[in-house]
């Protein structure tokens, strides 16, 4: 069978003539749909990354037989989140309606997803203050009949990048630094002793970071780590 591709081929950018003059097979075309559908879940990773300063990669607390229409519930959640106040509407947001690519979205971030073959769904926020995250924690936490389970946060912490969140990682970091070793060997209670014991100082940023710290060891986000040559901190589940 052959296929007149000339769209494809112009999103491939491949050369005129060869668009112009050439017919592909069954095969082929489906290796050209094939790339396409990579070249474009990489353009919208990088370009997410880049436009917003939190990521929440959420799975499913599914049984593997039970099914559900996965798509329609993850709407659910955010159209019950921004309704009900639970999610900052002021916050530009996207989530993508789709599961992702594991292996394209893990290439982008720089890390590994575990375990690798489970579905997993994005949700980005360009949060303007701590609040705005730990709104989306509590609503997280709140909400557990959603069947969302939230297995990553990710915390934009590129200075030269306006979008950065590095003043809320500069409150975070005395905390952890308080920790035997920075940025490793965090656990859910160890986040609270941090969150407990660190001296606020009546700073109203600080006491918003305790706040932040309880929401991320409500959620048992208790394992740091630096991707994307330092510009993320992620904190993920042990």
């Amino acid at each position: 069978m052959r296929h007149n591709i000339k769209y494809i081929y112009k999103t491939l950018k491949t050369p005129h003539f060869v668009y112009k003059y050439g017919d592909v097979s069954e095969k082929e075309f489906q290796e050209l749909g094939r790339r396409i559908g990579i070249n474009a879940a990489r353009a919208q990773y990088m370009d997410a990354l880049q436009s917003y300063n939190t990521l929440y990669l959420f799975s499913w607390q599914l049984e593997k037989d039970r099914k559900i229409n996965r798509d329609y519930y993850w709407n659910l959640f955010f159209e019950n989140g921004f309704k009900n106040g639970g999610l900052d509407t002021t916050a530009p947001s996207l989530h993508l309606p789709e599961k992702i690519n594991n292996s394209i979205f893990q290439e982008c971030v720089g890390t590994k997803l575990s375990p690798s073959n489970e579905e997993y769904r994005l949700f980005l926020q360009r949060n303007p203050n701590i609040d705005s995250i730990e709104s989306t924690l509590s609503y997280v936490e709140d909400n557990p009949s959603s069947e969302l389970t939230l297995k990553m946060m990710g915390l934009l912490i590129n200075p030269e990048i306006n979008i950065s969140l590095m003043e809320t990682i500069s409150y975070i970091q005395p905390f952890l630094e308080e920790s035997n070793n920075k940025y490793t060997n965090l656990d859910y209670t160890k986040l609270l002793e941090l969150a407990k014991n660190s001296s606020t100082e009546r700073d109203p940023n600080k006491l918003k970071v305790k706040e932040l710290l309880h929401g991320l060891a409500r959620n048992d986000l208790s394992v740091p780590k630096l991707v994307k040559n330092g510009d993320w901190l992620i904190l993920t589940k042990p």
